[in-house]
């Protein structure tokens, strides 16, 4: 029963906004637990955080491409995945300074501001740029 509501759900929820919100809680859920099991091997936090986004960047490839985007995993779209999420780590970190340094904004105002904007900005880069349906000529 809970299977067949699962694939209901994303047979007939063809609406790829509620997937990738969805996607990126789960995500952030992984972050936490993943962060936290890391830890619990290491004493030094920035090793575990680190293994934490390594781990994250191949699940998130794998869910955006499979659930959200339906898209086939590839190796193009694997490295236009990496550039995307290069350039908005560098955009968020890049705006979240500016925010602190040059606006005089707390740091907590800044990373949320700037949270939400690239929330909005990663889905359509990966919509439009890295899991674009090709239409056959």
């Amino acid at each position: 029963m809970k299977e067949k509501l699962i694939k209901f759900i994303f047979k007939f929820s063809n609406f790829k906004k509620v997937k990738f919100f969805c996607v990126c809680g789960v995500l952030f859920l992984a972050k936490i637990l993943l962060t936290w099991f890391f830890s619990l091997f290491s004493s030094v936090f920035y090793i575990s955080y680190l293994l934490t986004h390594i781990f994250l960047f191949f699940l998130s490839f794998f869910f955006h491409t499979r659930i959200t985007f339906n898209s086939g995993i590839k190796l193009n779209k694997f490295f236009l995945f990496l550039k995307a999420v290069l350039f908005l780590k560098l955009l968020d970190y890049f705006f979240v300074n500016v925010g602190v340094y040059v606006f005089d904004q707390h740091y907590v105002y800044s990373i949320v501001i700037m949270t939400a904007i690239i929330f909005v900005l990663r889905y359509f880069l990966f919509d439009k740029y890295v899991f674009k349906k090709v239409v056959p000529v």
